[in-house]
């Protein structure tokens, strides 16, 4: 089974990772057996919470992390 990735985009928002070590430390959703949820830097999800309107270019995008892929070695920073 894939792990499914809910990640913010837009407004500046640092590139994320597909998986559960990403920078952010995104979040299992207790209600699904493979959803995890992504922490943006700008903290929409609060606004989210709060009923407010997001930011302006603040996107949600959903990624399929493949798990029975072979083993690719991840860039490294510079």
């Amino acid at each position: 089974m894939n792990n499914i990735h809910c990640i913010p985009v837009g407004n500046g928002e640092p590139l994320h990772e597909c998986h559960t070590l990403c920078w952010c430390h995104p979040v299992k959703d207790p209600e699904s057996v493979n959803l995890y949820a992504h922490n943006a830097k700008d903290c929409r999800e609060k606004w989210e919470r709060q009923g407010l309107d997001m930011p302006p270019l603040s996107l949600w995008v959903t990624v399929e992390e493949k798990l029975n892929a072979p083993h690719q070695p991840r860039a490294e920073e510079t």
